[in-house]
């Protein structure tokens, strides 16, 4: 047996779902995967009606991807987890600009809005 043959058959029994759509794209597009001997790399060999199904494949892909992500976002959790990383940014720049005051209880850099110490609740 070959090294094609050998990978077909691990790949095939290791990644059935993935070895089926490989098959189907092979049949509809005359894409193939290929192994570069120059660098013994994997490669995808296409034709140009190859190329429109995967682009158009990568467009749904992504459109499906973009409504789902554009629900979760507008969704009360979706808008929580975004409202904590702005925070989380927001915290991380004016830290690094040096846009901080110095708790007089226990010397920690609080954000210049801070009503309280992040670290030991003292009330500026």
């Amino acid at each position: 047996m070959s090294f094609d043959e050998d990978f077909d058959e691990w790949y095939k029994k290791n990644y059935p779902h993935e070895w089926n759509l490989k098959e189907e794209i092979e049949t509809r597009t005359e894409l193939g995967v290929v192994l570069n001997p120059a660098t013994n790399k994997l490669g995808i060999a296409i034709n140009l009606t190859g190329e429109l199904f995967l682009g158009a494949l990568g467009k749904a892909i992504l459109d499906s991807l973009t409504a789902h992500f554009e629900g979760f976002l507008s969704s009360g959790i979706g808008n929580q987890l975004v409202d904590k990383k702005v925070k989380e940014v927001l915290t991380e720049h004016t830290m690094s600009v040096g846009i901080t005051k110095t708790c007089s209880n226990c010397g920690s850099e609080n954000q210049v809005s801070a009503k309280f110490c992040d670290q030991c609740a003292n009330k500026f």
